[in-house]
């Protein structure tokens, strides 16, 4: 029999489907290997599913994602996740392979790497070869492992990657969200029509599960840095490509909150009428300042008005960014408790009384 690429026993957890699930995952060292994958993808996840395997290729999940929706549930730097995620899959699994394939049968996993050894065979011979022979791998392990093999070093990543499998929060789910589609509401009917299309396409073609995957990625991406100019207008990313637009009373509500970490119980915000108006009055320097504060009186004294301006506040954000990512922009809290804004504030530039 010809030996195939070995698949010996590791040890760990995987944050995507569980039994007969095949994951591919690699690093820069990997790249020869990936674009064999990358290209032959559709031949793999045919004979994967003929196996009963479900093939999970994240680049390749959210190739067909449209731009514009993508951009929307990674806005930012956090495009990157699909890289990171593999490379963070590495890390947490101790893996010192350049690039491979996870498989997990009854709760167990195995490693298939291609990274150094193919005995002889193209990398795509040797990874066809591999699908086809799927589940029947494992025991060349003790009998055919090379001793002293040639590993290829774990490329480390530019960022500092959070432990995200220990770590994966769990403030709100997106699964009912994303299944819904109520997305941005800056889309054209045109762009929304072409999303809600992909993602039926994906669905029917991969399963509910790829929603799984989207969300569990989603969970995983960082909060980006915020910026607020010397006129007062706020811009998130690095390079300040998104803008969240507010009128000026929601947006001197904002400050208010940005401006005190420990947050603000609502039935209390008449203690901070006066912080309030000069946060509101140093943007409506033309208005009149008496009719300036009759409109932060009425927002401190009217019933539920307080509630109903953190609550647009929230829905601008969810507008600009996916809704699991501006849960850290927007005022928030429990009933009775302390409201703010959950963002790291050493991520906060530029913002001053």
């Amino acid at each position: 029999m010809e030996p195939r690429p070995l698949d010996r026993p590791i040890k760990g957890k995987l944050p995507f489907p569980g039994n007969h699930s095949v994951l591919f995952i690699s690093n820069g060292a990997g790249a020869d290997i990936e674009a064999i994958v990358r290209k032959e993808f559709d031949l793999l996840w045919e004979i994967f599913q003929s196996k009963s395997y479900k093939f999970v290729y994240l680049p390749a999940y959210l190739e067909v994602v449209s731009p514009e929706f993508l951009r929307y549930l990674f806005p930012g730097e956090n495009i990157s996740i699909v890289e990171d995620i593999q490379i963070s899959i590495q890390q947490k699994l101790e893996l010192d392979v350049a690039a491979g394939f996870i498989r997990c049968d009854n709760g167990k996993l195995y490693l298939a790497d291609f990274g150094d050894t193919l005995f002889g065979s193209t990398g795509r011979e040797a990874i066809l070869d591999y699908a086809e022979n799927i589940g029947q791998t494992a025991e060349f392990y003790e009998r055919k492992r090379r001793k002293n093999r040639i590993k290829e070093p774990v490329l480390s990543t530019t960022k500092d990657i959070e432990p995200i499998f220990d770590n994966v929060q769990e403030k709100k789910s997106l699964s009912k969200t994303l299944r819904g589609y109520p997305l941005s509401k800056e889309f054209a009917p045109e762009i929304l029509e072409l999303i809600h299309k992909d993602l039926k396409s994906m669905q029917n073609h991969y399963g509910t599960d790829i929603m799984d995957l989207i969300v569990l990625l989603i969970q995983m991406i960082r909060p980006l840095p915020m910026r607020i100019t010397k006129t007062d207008r706020i811009l998130i990313g690095s390079e300040n490509k998104i803008e969240i637009e507010l009128d000026q009373l929601h947006k001197a509500v904002y400050f208010l909150f940005l401006n005190h970490d420990e947050g603000i119980l609502f039935k209390e915000i008449d203690k901070y009428e006066d912080e309030l108006f000069a946060f509101y009055s140093r943007m409506c320097k033309q208005d009149d300042v008496e009719i300036q504060r009759v409109r932060i009186s009425h927002l401190v004294k009217a019933k539920n008005r307080l509630n109903e301006v953190v609550s647009e506040i929230k829905e601008t954000f969810e507008t600009r960014l996916n809704p699991y990512l501006a849960y850290y922009y927007y005022i928030s809290g429990k009933r009775g408790k302390p409201m703010r804004i959950p963002l790291d504030k050493n991520l906060v530039k530029g913002f001053n009384m």
